[in-house]
């Protein structure tokens, strides 16, 4: 039966299921501004972290120069397999690696800093910790003034 006065009426259509291409680029716009926030901060704290490497040989080394004092009459000048007591500093060898336990830092005794009375220890970042600007010199020297060391730049550490 027909009933007059009555329109007809379409029923809505129903929302259709999926994804369109505006909400898969307004979510890879999303993803792309955490990554533009999250990469620097995270690159940023895996340098803070790679320091403790410096850190840990700058230490042993200091170790080190303090056993061959023991016998020795001056600190060592040159880092190598075993430590040797030489007639000057120029000519003895502490015993260190050359590279950081972890490989960030390339390890050298500062040239003509070693004596009897102290010397400087540097870790020079090579590398991904290259990039690390503000601390890519870290330096410890001992010495009457720091007789247990100063670690140097101290915002680095």
């Amino acid at each position: 039966m027909i009933r007059r006065g009555l329109k007809l009426q379409h029923s809505p259509r129903t929302a259709e299921k999926g994804v369109t291409l505006v909400d898969l680029l307004f979510a890879v716009m999303i993803v792309a501004i955490l990554a533009a926030i999250a990469i620097p901060a995270y690159q940023d704290s895996l340098q803070k972290a790679r320091r403790a490497d410096a850190r840990a040989a700058l230490t042993q080394i200091q170790l080190e120069q303090a056993k061959l004092r023991v016998n020795c009459r001056f600190y060592g000048q040159a880092l190598g397999d075993a430590g040797a007591c030489g007639a000057t500093s120029a000519v003895t060898v502490v015993r260190g690696s050359v590279a950081s336990p972890s490989g960030h830092y390339r390890l050298t005794i500062e040239a003509g800093s070693a004596s009897e009375n102290g010397y400087i220890a540097v870790a020079e970042a090579f590398g991904a910790q290259a990039g690390d600007a503000d601390c890519t010199t870290l330096k410890l020297e001992v010495g009457p003034a720091f007789p247990d060391g100063r670690l140097s730049p101290a915002s680095c550490f």
